[in-house]
C-alpha cells in the first residue's frame, strides 16, 4: 500500500488507492529519505540495517515462499531501503486522525450549530486536572433540550472516496494513541525504575508486530520490531528499556474544493 502498487496484485479496482499514495508522496518521499540516509547516516546504524536486510533477502532466497505468494501469484523481490520507509509511510497515513475528525467538526459545526460545538470545550478548561489519580464523578443526566438535537447520521460524516474506503477497508490495524508510564526507583518495592509502555496497536494480518531475542557476544535484547524496520521500537536490553508513544496532534488541513464544471 505505502509504495502504491496494489493494482499490480489486486487489479485495476485498487488503481484509484494507489494514486492516492503517490499523491501523498509516499514513494517518492522513501526513496529520498533511504538516499539520505545511504549519505548521511552513521556507518554503524548503516551497517545494522544494511545486516537486517541481508538476511531478510536470505530468506527469500533460499527459504520456503509464504502461501499468501503462492495464491496472490505474487513474484518475490528483494527488500530495500525504500521499503522500509513505506511501511513507516503507510503507518504514519494511519494517524492521520483529520482524515476523520475534520469532516466530523465542520459536520457538527455547519448542520448541529455553535451550541452544539460548545459542548466540545475548546482548548483547555480552566479547571483541568492533568493526570487524575481519583474516580472522577460526572453527572450521567442530558439536558432535555438535548433531544431536540438531530441524530448524527455517520454516511454524512466520510469522506466521498472509493480510495480511502477502499483501503480503509482492507483491514489494516488501526493505529490510535499509545501510553507509556515510568516510575522512579524510589516508587517501587525492589528500588529498580519501572517502564510501562502501550503501544494501542490493533491486531492485523500481516501482524503490524513481531517479537524477538537477539544474543550475540555483547549484547542482549528483546523486544517487539514493526516488520520491515531493523530495530525494536519498544524493547529492553541489560540496562536499559524503551518504548514508542504517539501524539495525536493536529497535523493536516482539508479543503472543502468547488469544482466550477462550466469552467474550460
Amino acid at each position: 500500500a505505502g509504495s502504491g502498487r496494489l493494482a499490480e496484485i489486486f487489479g485495476k479496482e485498487w488503481i484509484e488507492v494507489d494514486k492516492m499514495f503517490r499523491t501523498f508522496g509516499v514513494p517518492v518521499k522513501a526513496k529520498q529519505e533511504a538516499d539520505r540516509f545511504r549519505l548521511k547516516s552513521s556507518a554503524e546504524i548503516y551497517q545494522y540495517a544494511t545486516a537486517y536486510l541481508e538476511g531478510v533477502n536470505t530468506y527469500i532466497h533460499e527459504s520456503r515462499t509464504p502461501m499468501e505468494y503462492t495464491i496472490a501469484g505474487i513474484e518475490k523481490e528483494p527488500f530495500t531501503l525504500e521499503d522500509m520507509h513505506h511501511v513507516a509511510g503507510a503507518m504514519s497515513f494511519n494517524f492521520a486522525q483529520a482524515l476523520e475528525t475534520d469532516p466530523l467538526l465542520t459536520h457538527m459545526k455547519d448542520v448541529l450549530g455553535p451550541r452544539y460545538m460548545a459542548s466540545l470545550e475548546f482548548g483547555t478548561p480552566e479547571d483541568n486536572v492533568n493526570v487524575p489519580v481519583y474516580p472522577v464523578k460526572r453527572s450521567d443526566s442530558i439536558p432535555s433540550e438535548m433531544d431536540a438535537i438531530p441524530r448524527l447520521s455517520f454516511p454524512e460524516l466520510q469522506i466521498d472516496s472509493d480510495a480511502l474506503s477502499k483501503y480503509i477497508g482492507m483491514g489494516i490495524g488501526t493505529f490510535y494513541g499509545s501510553n507509556t508510564w515510568a516510575i522512579a526507583p524510589k516508587n517501587t518495592e525492589d528500588g529498580h525504575t519501572l517502564l510501562a509502555n502501550d503501544t494501542h496497536i490493533g491486531y492485523a494480518q500481516p501482524c503490524t508486530w513481531y517479537e524477538a531475542h537477539i544474543e550475540y557476544p555483547g549484547q542482549r535484547i528483546y523486544g517487539n520490531y514493526m516488520a520491515g524496520i531493523p530495530f525494536a521500537l519498544v524493547g529492553h536490553n541489560a540496562t536499559s528499556a524503551w518504548g514508542v508513544t504517539m501524539l495525536l496532534n493536529d497535523d493536516m488541513d482539508l479543503y472543502c474544493e468547488q469544482v466550477n464544471k462550466s469552467a474550460k
